[in-house]
């Protein structure tokens, strides 16, 4: 925090690019955990709908706005790159069983 209590804006902005992440995970994990219990291809539109959703977001208001001030957001890209690749390995194994 700045003298004064006004928080740094990378540090929101990375705590909102986390949050988001951190629900998508969740979201991802909650469909590998109740998979037998779920319409596993539904739940696996709709993750593919959200991920999507907030892909786009996470670049147009905080992945560029990082990049034209000079700082570094391929952490979020990455980790963001790495839950979709979680999400299509999920979906190759419900193929498999089926």
């Amino acid at each position: 925090m700045r003298i004064g209590g006004t928080p740094w804006d990378s540090e929101v902005e990375m705590v909102i690019a986390c949050c988001i992440l951190t629900a998508l995970s969740c979201l991802l994990m909650i469909g590998k955990v109740y998979e037998t219990r779920l319409h596993v291809e539904e739940v696996v539109g709709i993750l593919r709908a959200r991920f999507e959703t907030a892909g786009k977001f996470l670049q147009e208001h905080f992945v560029e706005t990082r990049r034209k001030s000079g700082n570094d957001a391929s952490s979020i890209t990455e980790i963001l790159k790495k839950l979709i690749l979680e999400l299509e390995a999920f979906e190759k194994t419900i193929k498999l069983s089926s």
